[in-house]
């Protein structure tokens, strides 16, 4: 889909180089410190803050994903083989709103999502988004422990925490970009189950054009996908990864009518 991103995005697909952020990364960002910042903070405050703004949340996002993207999602029947548990959840990442959309994957169930540190502004910007359930992805080792820590607790909560294995928003991009290794590192490590999403653009209804809208937003979730133990944990890795890669551009393919694999799209070498 064509916006004010696809100029660039059309150069960064020619020469295969999928890493590179599209959107102006915010520069108003608080450091974390590794001994003091809590993931999963346990003070009375913040847990009173956390709740009353998940109540606002839950109540208000439906609105919002329905009047603003028209949110459809399909394939709740895939939730039935995880009934009862938690999962990782791998998703493109072509939307900055899609946040929102995942939140109603599953109802009732706490989400997180994995997010660059620069999201984690200064002021009450942070504190705010974490409490809605960022987890914000650091390069120190100290806080990257602390973070997969915080991610089997979250998952033997029964809850989700959303990755975007491409790493980079790229905009209404409408093909599936080489997908990251941690998260199916942690879901084979812990024996966590995969459960990926496609996030899909569909063409205007008129109903849509009535909301102002040239789109609307399809969540296409499909069938999980488990570690197989019995593997070498690397083998277990490059198995998981490279399936949910292609199941991806397959569901991608089928909506779009059009190769979705973006790979096939390098023309330069870098």
């Amino acid at each position: 889909m064509k916006n004010k991103y696809s100029k660039i995005i059309d150069k960064l697909e020619a020469k295969g180089n999928f890493d590179h952020h599209v959107t102006p990364i915010s520069k108003n960002y608080r450091e974390l410190n590794q001994d003091k910042f809590e993931y999963l903070p346990k003070n009375l405050f913040y847990l009173i803050c956390q709740f009353l703004l998940r109540v606002v949340l839950f109540i208000f996002t439906p609105f919002v994903t329905f009047f603003g993207v028209g949110l459809k999602i399909k394939g709740r029947k895939n939730l039935k083989t995880i009934k009862g548990k938690g999962a990782i959840v791998v998703s493109n990442h072509v939307l900055a709103l899609e946040s929102l959309a995942m939140r109603q994957i599953r109802y009732f169930s706490h989400v997180y999502y994995i997010s660059l540190q620069e999201n984690y502004f200064k002021g009450i910007g942070g504190p705010a988004l974490q409490m809605g359930g960022i987890l914000p992805l650091s390069q120190n080792l100290k806080l990257n422990r602390k973070l997969d820590e915080s991610i089997v607790k979250i998952i033997n909560k029964k809850g989700f925490v959303i990755t975007y294995a491409e790493q980079s928003l790229w905009p209404k991009y409408t093909k599936i970009r080489p997908l990251k290794r941690g998260a199916f590192v942690t879901s084979a490590k812990h024996n966590f189950p995969i459960l990926p999403v496609v996030v899909l653009f569909n063409k205007p209804k008129w109903y849509d054009k009535m909301f102002g809208r040239d789109y609307s937003l399809t969540l296409q979730i499909l069938a999980p996908i488990f570690p197989d133990q019995n593997k070498p944990l690397k083998e277990s890795v490059m198995n998981m990864q490279e399936y949910t890669q292609k199941i991806m551009i397959e569901c991608a393919t089928a909506h779009y009518g059009e190769d979705a694999d973006a790979t096939h799209y390098v023309k330069e070498q870098n």
